[in-house]
């Protein structure tokens, strides 16, 4: 047994050595997602010139939904991808990893359409063939463009451009970039296969063991393939991909429904492939107009005080553990401190990105942690109390508890793993670190903590494990309430429904209705708390979300994007958010200034009989050192360079003092030459903002601008994956029943299923009437957050719902079948009653901090909390208990029913 122990020590020490020399340098090498850290801001074009006019309008929510299924397999990194106007997306990805963002953004830009052309024959090999079918296919997509613009009733008069019979592709390019040997393809329907008709992709191996993509048609496309390579036997077949031939081989026999890409690929580009092939391709290809860094998504000052209020809630169930639980406490803490080293480690070495679901998942796996030692030592305790000596109460307690802790934590991890299947981006996110977490608790509690316990005691230094005791030995009828605790929830759940509803999409964020977008520039930097502030406290705008932009990890900036829901219909909402942040910036000097300020018009006496002449003068502001190298030595002269360039009549430029110097913004005094009437000099200021534009145009300077973008945006959370969450849930839930059939009775399912919708529902509820009602001081719209906190109130309720119908099952071993259920459940309650509440407390800690002090962006999620881990301990007690006992009524009715009938029969 000593032997045993020592080996123990050795295996810990070693996991801890592992996992210290794996964290040397943890927070470069854990990843975290666009709500934690920032990363890159993506602003897209979708050019519609080739959709029909009367389809355009529907073309950006398409090419989203496409790129989001794309980016579903990355669904860990937590990718935002928004419809920003009517033709534009707006795509926020994660980190700074430069090799990794080119990928990503190969990702959004390529087409993904695929075809199978059979080669022309050598015929149309020759440069003088090759030229003019090029010249026909761009009069086709020229009279396409036309074709496209014009309205329904004109297009339903004439056909549309005909198809080309040929077209010319290239191979891939080179090692030195350019642009590989054109290939002659046939293009009319009964020599090509679309490859819309691909039902699926997958990464394969082709005959020289290379890296290839393999692909299966299904329907009538495997029929199409079919045919089309049994009747061209000898001739050469070309897989095309966004217009390049990526493969070509000769057809030798009849091919039935499945094909490879071969190429020089690595494993990632067919990874690439296999992905852009699964999720379809895109209406439109989309163009990148400007890309820049942004701040976390939830703000850096939101996250600090977040991760602060973590920390102290952390610190305050680690006290509370050592005073109550005394020596067995410090072991607890002990294991717990293992377990989230064990956690980050793992986060580490898969190398997972971590993002605020998955916050809230380790959250959870924490609390569940705490629960399995307090359930521990609360047997232990019990196992005492019967009179057992310290190491035969040990033994016992920790036997007793194992089979708990296994339901509880095989349960969850169950949900967690259908999450992960099923569910995407947010929900994968939290699934992950859930798994990870439960797998290291559970090894910590058992293995760790008794590991260490079983030596404590084994060597007398702990010969009694005293401990507080804050119930001893209740006897509560709580069955004797559930009549109307059962009407009482009904009533709580159908009112926060019907309130639900009644505020539809008022209860809702950003993140789901869509909104505005609002970029900045300040003329000072100052804190992304400051700015909220400052808004917060003059204006009422709901779901308001601060971004900075700019320099990743500033404490302070000059430029924020702001988000809000949207304040009604049309431009005129739009508009009203960007006047009435300007006017609130502006009264506070904070408004960077416009391109062009002050201008006045002086007239200049004509001496010795002259007529007087008229000068446009004006200030101009330029952002210093965020153009071309050149734009950072920008000087008066350089300046006036470039304004005569354009044509404008510049008679002179000087650098003068202007508002925001401090971030960069250099103002210039630009005089006109004299001109000989007024209307002249009037029509300068046009002139000039023209061909200042026209500069900027092209990058040779960067003019001042307060609102470099308002917009509006759609929600984040596609409707694709509001659909998935609710069925991985529903999944999940499904899981849950054939689990606890198996390990309990199909009636302890259904009952812990009650008491998981009960929760999700109430707690759902009281967010809506939380927003109403207390809207002005807490930020409570349902976001993305909120959807974490939801999935973090499942895991803690089926926790505590298992533990109880664990010693229910316990005390109803070896009973008679005629016992008095109720009063099984009653004692099983009463005994894990001290269990219930420790473990709500100390969970309650954490998060009412987390509420307290964890900042606005951070409030729907703690809140949602709070409700949800007092509602879980209610459930367990009060829904879950009661559910089961009603059906276990009904089960005795039936059979006594049954037993009488055959009883009549004989």
């Amino acid at each position: 047994m000593i032997q045993n122990t020592g080996r123990g020590f050795i295996l810990v020490a070693l996991l801890i050595a592992a996992c210290l020399y794996s964290l040397q340098d943890y927070q470069q090498d854990i990843k975290k997602g666009i709500d934690l850290e920032g990363g890159t801001e993506l602003l897209y074009r979708i050019p519609t010139d080739l959709i029909p006019a009367d389809q355009r309008s529907s073309v950006a929510a398409d090419v989203k939904k496409v790129i989001s299924q794309r980016f579903d397999s990355y669904g860990l990194k937590e990718i935002s991808v928004v419809v920003s106007g009517s033709d534009r997306l707006l795509i926020q990805l994660p980190g700074f990893d430069n090799d990794e963002l080119e990928r990503l953004k190969s990702q959004i830009e390529r087409a993904g359409e695929l075809n199978i052309h059979l080669v022309s024959a050598a015929e149309y090999t020759s440069a003088d063939v090759i030229a003019e079918i090029e010249t026909k296919m761009v009069e086709r997509q020229q009279a396409l463009i036309g074709y496209n613009s014009l309205s329904v009733e004109q297009r339903a008069q004439q056909p549309p451009p005909a198809e080309l019979d040929r077209i010319v592709v290239y191979r891939p390019s080179g090692v030195d970039g350019l642009r590989g040997a054109p290939v002659v393809v046939e293009n009319s329907k009964t020599l090509k296969v679309s490859g819309s008709f691909i039902q699926d992709a997958n990464s394969t191996v082709d005959q020289t063991g290379g890296p290839a993509v393999g692909f299966t048609f299904g329907g009538a496309g495997s029929t199409l393939f079919a045919n089309l390579t049994e009747d061209n036997i000898n001739r050469s077949l070309a897989i095309v991909l966004d217009d390049v031939a990526m493969s070509i081989a000769t057809i030798n026999d009849r091919i039935v429904g499945a094909g490879i890409i071969s190429g020089s690929f690595t494993t990632q580009e067919v990874d690439d492939i296999v992905t852009i092939l699964r999720a379809g391709s895109l209406p439109a290809k989309p163009k990148l107009e400007s890309q820049q860094t942004v701040g976390a998504v939830l703000g850096k000052e939101s996250i600090d005080r977040g991760t602060q209020a973590m920390i102290i809630g952390f610190l305050l169930v680690v006290v509370f553990m050592l005073i109550y639980y005394r020596a067995a406490g410090l072991v607890a803490n002990l294991a717990l401190m293992f377990n989230l080293v064990l956690v980050l480690t793992l986060l580490v070495i898969f190398r997972n990105t971590l993002t605020f679901p998955g916050m809230a998942g380790l959250l959870l796996t924490v609390g569940m942690a705490v629960d399995a030692n307090i359930l521990i030592f609360e047997r232990i305790r019990e196992e005492k109390d019967r009179g057992k000596a310290l190491p035969a109460a040990f033994q016992a307690g920790f036997q007793r508890a194992f089979w708990t802790i296994f339901d509880a934590n095989l349960t969850t991890l169950v949900t967690a793993f259908v999450l992960f299947q099923f569910g995407t981006g947010a929900v994968k996110g939290f699934a992950v670190v859930l798994s990870i977490g439960i797998i290291t608790s559970f090894f910590s509690t058992i293995y760790v903590s008794r590991l260490i316990l079983s030596a404590l005691i084994r060597s007398g230094i702990i010969k009694e494990m005293s401990m507080a005791r804050l119930v001893s030995k209740p006897n509560i009828d709580f069955m004797s309430m559930r009549g109307a605790t059962r009407i009482l929830s009904i009533v709580f759940v159908l009112s926060g429904c019907a309130f639900l509803f009644w505020r539809g999409s008022e209860a809702m964020g950003i993140d789901f209705t869509g909104g505005t977008k609002l970029s900045i520039s300040l003329a000072k930097p100052i804190t992304e708390g400051e700015l909220r502030q400052l808004i917060g406290s003059n204006l009422e705008f709901e779901d308001l979300q601060v971004q900075a932009l700019g320099v990743p990890g500033s404490i302070e900036t000059a430029r924020y994007a702001l988000k809000t829901r949207t304040l009604g219909s049309g431009a005129e909402e739009t508009e009203a958010f960007k006047e009435a942040i300007g006017e609130l910036l502006t009264a506070n000097d904070l408004l960077a200034p416009n391109a062009l300020t002050n201008p006045r018009f002086e007239t200049v006496a004509g001496q010795d009989g002259a007529v007087d002449t008229h000068v446009f003068i004006s200030h101009l502001h330029v952002i210093k050192g965020t153009g071309d190298d050149a734009q950072a030595g920008l000087t008066a002269s350089k300046m006036e360079e470039e304004l005569r360039a354009t044509g404008y009549p510049v008679a002179g430029v000087v650098e003068t003092d202007g508002p925001g110097a401090i971030v960069g913004i250099v103002t210039f005094e630009v005089s006109s030459e004299q001109q000989a009437n007024s209307n002249a000099a009037l029509a300068l200021q046009s002139t000039l903002t023209k061909n200042l534009k026209d500069l900027a145009k092209t990058k040779a300077i960067s003019l001042s601008d307060p609102f470099p973008e308002v917009t509006s945006i759609s929600g984040r959370v596609a409707e694709n994956m509001q659909g998935k969450t609710f069925v991985a849930l529903m999944i999940s839930f499904m899981a849950i029943v054939f689990y606890i059939s198996i390990r309990f009775e199909l009636r302890f399912g259904m009952a812990a299923i009650a008491a998981l919708v009960h929760d999700i529902l109430f707690t759902l509820g009281a967010i809506a009437v939380g927003d109403f009602l207390i809207g002005d001081v807490l930020s409570l719209k349902i976001n993305l957050p909120v959807v974490a906190a939801l999935l973090t109130v499942v895991g803690y309720s089926l926790n505590d719902t298992i533990v109880i119908f664990d010693r229910i099952r316990e005390n109803l071993v070896d009973s008679r079948r005629d016992v008095d259920y109720v009063n099984i459940v009653n004692k099983s309650v009463n005994q894990t009653l001290s269990r219930t509440i420790l473990t709500s407390v100390t969970t309650f800690i954490v998060v009412l901090i987390l509420l307290l002090i964890g900042g606005e962006a951070l409030h729907a999620f703690s809140f949602a909390l709070c409700i949800g881990v007092c509602v879980g301990t209610y459930s367990s007690i009060f829904v879950a208990s009661p559910t089961l006992v009603y059906l276990q009524e009904k089960a005795r009715m039936r059979r006594d029913l049954q037993i009488a009938e055959a009883g009549l029969k004989k």
